[in-house]
């Protein structure tokens, strides 16, 4: 029972709560998985707010990026506020599309869950996996998003590039 309590102090004890937001897939080593996870305190988002790191799907170590992949997929943020971000990457600037489609923004639904939207195309959808298709070594060759649009329905959309 003394267990229990100090788990439960622990716990409620947090300065702050890491949420995932979404998750990057590639074709080569998909085992590797890259998450973007928001920082939220009491309903609000907090500093580093967004951030970012490798899970291999197969051996569940976690791991930073390295030095140029991190300078191309971690988040940067653009304007924040304890109810609202906005981010992108620099990866997303070497990549043809509408300056617009490059923000992600995250926000809370009614339950205080973050989430992540983007808008494609003219159609604004919750972020859940993105999905590159890339050829070694720089190559971004596809992307295709997998979410859902705000009546529930799934959304999903590839770009070639």
């Amino acid at each position: 029972m003394n267990i229990l309590c100090l788990i439960s102090l622990l716990t409620f004890s947090l300065p702050c709560l890491a949420q995932t937001l979404f998750t990057v897939r590639k074709n080569f080593s998909p085992e590797n998985v890259f998450v973007y996870r928001a920082h939220v305190k009491d309903c609000r988002f907090v500093k580093p707010y967004v951030s970012g790191y490798w899970f291999n799907t197969v051996t569940k170590k976690i791991e930073e990026a390295g030095f140029l992949e991190g300078h191309l997929i971690n988040p940067v943020i653009r304007r924040q506020s304890a109810e609202k971000i906005e981010f992108s990457n620099h990866g997303a600037d070497l990549v043809k599309l509408r300056p617009d489609e490059k923000i992600m923004i995250a926000k809370f639904d009614a339950n205080c869950t973050p989430k992540t939207f983007n808008v494609l195309d003219g159609v604004e959808y919750q972020l859940v996996e993105a999905f590159l298709d890339v050829t070694l070594p720089t190559t971004l060759n596809s992307m295709k998003v997998n979410g859902y649009l705000f009546d529930g329905k799934p959304y999903q959309m590839k770009i070639n590039f």
